[in-house]
């Protein structure tokens, strides 16, 4: 229908554009004959008539105003409805309008697979999730697609799940309020854009603490200048002070009183300063104050608050520094325990795992069923629903060492003959000796579950010994001196023939 419409009004327009020329030769059809002689001059009746157009042209020149006017009516008629079909379809291919973001710079959508329909069909109100559909589901970035470098940490809103904060270590703060769908930059006008940790506020979602530095104490990470604060939800910040902690790695807000805040520092990651540990603010962070310090050269790890009792905290504390190069570079060989990028000092005297129950007022230093060394990082997390279990996962010196070693010595000397063991000497007032054992005495090897000492039923010489010989006794009767550790080892059981 449309090419039909535009042949018409092509076949129009050419129509138009001829109309002048046709008149012309009706007014003219042939060229005057040229003059010959001047032509005498006529009475002025006769040239008057002569100027009037014939009475037979007339009828000529109103058929093509006639046939101008049907055109021009057509011309309307087809722009006219031109233009209601253009309206027609573009409201048809127009897509549902979405409402706009709030903020519409620096918003980094996710993208839409191919070929997926604009509009989303509608889910019903409630969905029932089989736990087998989640068996095949794999975790998937969803961004930001950027490459931003570590996420230091991450803060959901326990009121409204669907508002997220993404912390980075040297790329600012991002937010979504669609569940990860879509990020919106924030803190990119501050001084500093390296964040350790944030907090929101339990009792208000528009309020978020953020705390700047880097906690992982890497070979390149960048420090920050305090605490920050936002009422508004991201759209200002506020810098509340404590500037020269550097790096800071936990903030808790009390759920009772959100004016109460505590905040965890670890201080320089290179040198040693006294801003760090535990500080407490009840006044919103108009004030702060230093409730928990070890050392200039200890600060703050991790950090958790009893989900019963916003009183009691539990505040890991860790002893390390780093210099400007590796710890153990190249081809060094480096003892257990410790990798080639960590810091110079990563275990330390002053770490360790405090606890307080009355607000920071008093502090206790937990020991029992901890490592008894020196301890490095450590990380702690309290279970929600058992308000008694608190875990910890704890770096210390005695990491891939196990249980520590020692001596045992049998007395006597044995060699292998068709699988199985012969005594061939006996070693005065050795254990085994005093325990029976003969030279010639024959062993097999069962393996049972736990070493057990050689015990002689009789002292007669034809001993039967059902008693089954532990680790260390077997390598005794091989004549060797064993270091080894008390666990599930093969053993003999003696069976002596004479």
């Amino acid at each position: 229908m449309n090419r039909k419409l535009l042949w018409i009004a092509s076949v129009c327009f050419v129509c138009l554009t001829h109309l002048p020329a046709a008149w012309a030769l009706d007014q003219d059809p042939s060229p005057a004959p040229p003059a010959t002689e001047p032509p005498a001059t006529e009475p002025p009746a006769v040239a008057a008539q002569e100027a009037s157009p014939p009475k037979n042209e007339e009828p000529k020149i109103e058929q093509t105003q006639q046939r101008l006017e049907a055109i021009e009516k057509l011309l309307e008629q087809l722009s006219s409805e031109l233009k209601s079909r253009k309206e027609t379809t573009a409201a048809q291919a127009a897509p549902e309008k979405q409402p706009a973001p709030e903020k519409s710079s620096d918003v980094v959508a996710a993208p839409r697979p191919r070929g997926e329909r604009l509009t989303q069909p509608k889910l019903p109100a409630s969905v029932k999730l089989e736990p087998s559909w989640l068996e095949d589901i794999k975790w998937r970035s969803i961004g930001p697609a950027n490459m931003s470098g570590r996420i230091s940490d991450i803060a959901v809103h326990e009121k409204d799940s669907s508002l997220w904060w993404i912390a980075t270590a040297s790329g600012g703060l991002l937010k979504s309020t669609n569940h990860g769908g879509s990020f919106e930059h924030q803190f990119d006008r501050e001084k500093v854009v390296s964040i350790g940790s944030i907090a929101t506020d339990p009792n208000n979602k528009e309020i978020l603490w953020v705390g700047t530095g880097e906690i992982n104490p890497r070979n390149s990470v960048s420090y920050g200048n305090g605490v920050y604060k936002t009422v508004d939800g991201g759209k200002t910040f506020q810098h509340l002070g404590l500037d020269r902690s550097y790096q800071i790695a936990r903030i808790l807000v009390d759920p009772r009183n959100s004016d109460t805040v505590y905040v965890g520092a670890a201080g320089r990651l290179y040198g040693s300063n006294p801003e760090r540990g535990v500080y407490k603010t009840t006044d919103g962070g108009k004030t702060w104050q230093q409730i928990l310090f070890v050392d200039d050269q200890t600060g703050v790890i991790d950090m958790v608050m009893s989900p019963t009792d916003p009183n009691t905290i539990v505040v890991a504390m860790w002893d390390r520094l780093r210099d400007g190069f590796d710890s153990w570079p190249g081809s060094v060989p480096k003892p257990d325990g410790v990798d080639g990028y960590d810091p110079i000092r990563k275990w330390g005297k002053g770490g360790g795992i405090y606890r307080t129950t009355d607000g920071g007022a008093n502090w206790t230093k937990i020991s029992k069923g901890l490592p008894p060394g020196m301890t490095g990082r450590i990380g702690l997390d309290w279970q929600l629903h058992s308000p008694n279990a608190l875990f910890a996962i704890i770096d210390c010196e005695d990491i891939g060492k196990g249980p520590s070693t020692f001596s045992a010595f049998l007395g006597l000397v044995g060699e292998n003959v068709a699988s199985k063991a012969i005594v061939t000497q006996v070693m005065t007032d050795s254990p085994a000796a005093k325990a029976g054992v003969l030279v010639g005495d024959q062993f097999s090897t069962p393996i049972v579950e736990r070493p057990r000492s050689l015990v002689a039923k009789s002292p007669r010489p034809a001993l039967q010994l059902d008693s089954p010989l532990g680790a260390t006794d077997y390598a005794a009767l091989m004549g060797v001196r064993a270091s080894i550790s008390p666990q599930t080892y093969p053993t003999t059981e003696s069976t002596r023939s004479v």
